[in-house]
């Protein structure tokens, strides 16, 4: 299953700006693999967040294989498009799961 979402920001007009991902807060998470886990419980799963639509590229902060967003500061906001993916999807009671984040803007 694929999904999109987006990030937005405002940077000084012409200063170079790069954003990474953290690997989330899921157990056992990395930065290919993130895991959301079952609200109030124990159970994950993995999902991949990427630079690229054919979701070749894992998003992450620069290491291990990943890549980072960058770009030029417009003055006013602009959006980058996150590509997500649930990866190997396993068989696991339904419900809400759900992870965190953390996108940093290095500019």
């Amino acid at each position: 299953m694929n999904s999109t979402g987006q990030v937005s920001s405002t940077c000084t007009k012409n200063a170079p700006f790069s954003i990474s991902l953290s690997a989330g807060q899921g157990v056992g998470a990395s930065m290919s693999a993130r895991k959301m886990t079952l609200n109030g419980g124990s159970q994950t799963l993995s999902y991949g967040l990427y630079t690229d639509a054919a979701r070749s590229s894992p998003w992450g902060d620069g290491t291990g294989g990943t890549g980072t967003v960058s770009g030029n500061g417009t003055g006013s906001a602009q959006t980058s498009t996150i590509y997500a993916t649930l990866l190997a999807p396993a068989s696991v009671p339904p419900g809400v799961y759900a992870d965190t984040v953390v996108a940093t803007i290095t500019y």
